[in-house]
Formats: C-alpha cells, sequence, structure tokens
C-alpha cells in the first residue's frame, strides 16, 4: 500500500469516526436481561449478591464502603444495547473482584451514575452510547452481609 492510500485511509476514518463518535445516545436496559445471560452466568461467581436500588437485603455486618466502576465496550459493528450489556457486565465484574478484595460477599444500592446523575432501580440500568463506545458507571456499597 502506498504512502499516499494509507495518509487519505487514515484522514477518511479519523474524519468519520469523530462525527460517528460524537453520537450519544442514552438507554435504560433491563438488569436482568444481564445478569440472567449466560455471558453473566460464566463470569460472575454465586458468593457474591447484587442489590440493586432499593432491593431487600439483610443487615451488613460490615461495610467496606462505596466504590464507582465505570466501565465501556466496544460500540462500533453491534448494537447499543449489546455495547450497553457487555459494559454493564464489566461493571459487575468490576464489582466482584472488589467484594472479594475487601472481604466482602456482597454489593447493596447498587445504582447508575450515567453523566454524574443518579438512576436508582431494581430492574434497570443506564447506558449511554456512541458510534465507537458504550459506557456505563455504577455506583454500590461494597459490604458482609451474615
Amino acid at each position: 500500500m502506498t504512502k499516499i492510500l494509507q495518509v487519505t485511509i487514515c484522514i477518511v476514518l479519523a474524519l468519520s469516526s469523530s462525527s460517528s463518535d460524537a453520537r450519544n445516545t442514552h438507554h435504560q436496559l433491563s438488569i436482568e436481561s444481564v445478569m440472567n445471560s449466560a455471558r453473566a452466568k460464566d463470569t460472575l461467581r454465586s458468593n457474591v449478591q447484587f442489590y440493586f436500588g432499593d432491593q431487600a437485603h439483610a443487615r451488613p455486618s460490615k461495610s467496606f464502603g462505596t466504590f464507582t466502576s465505570k466501565k465501556k465496550s466496544r460500540a462500533l459493528g453491534r448494537s447499543d444495547e449489546d455495547a450497553c450489556r457487555a459494559a454493564f457486565l464489566r461493571a459487575m465484574v468490576s464489582f466482584q473482584d472488589r467484594v472479594l478484595r475487601e472481604g466482602g460477599n456482597a454489593v447493596i444500592n447498587l445504582k447508575s451514575y450515567y453523566h454524574e446523575n443518579d438512576f436508582s432501580s431494581a430492574t434497570h440500568f443506564e447506558c449511554g452510547a456512541g458510534g465507537l463506545i458504550a459506557s456505563v458507571t455504577m455506583v454500590g456499597e461494597v459490604v458482609l452481609i451474615d
């Protein structure tokens, strides 16, 4: 490939990605659809529990603090929903790792914190998708429940 052709391709890609990446479509998607997926069942451990929004849970015997997980996923070449679900699952894996590292067994009061706006729901999470990436930010308290 000639140098001129390489430069031309780079310019075209740069111009097309800047306009497509500027899109920021906001989605509210089902937590259950991710948590019950085969990918989640293969990835998340059964000894770590997740409680979203105001879901009932036993009283924690210890709190390790409130943590934030912001995860992204490739959106290029797949639906916004698929990219958002992948980013959400990455956030849950991040919380799982934090729970295990701290010595807890659950995350309570999980809520979306997309663009610094709280969205607390037991059934849905928020995600933003652009032309290249999807992004999910979650906040939750890592705890030990006896």
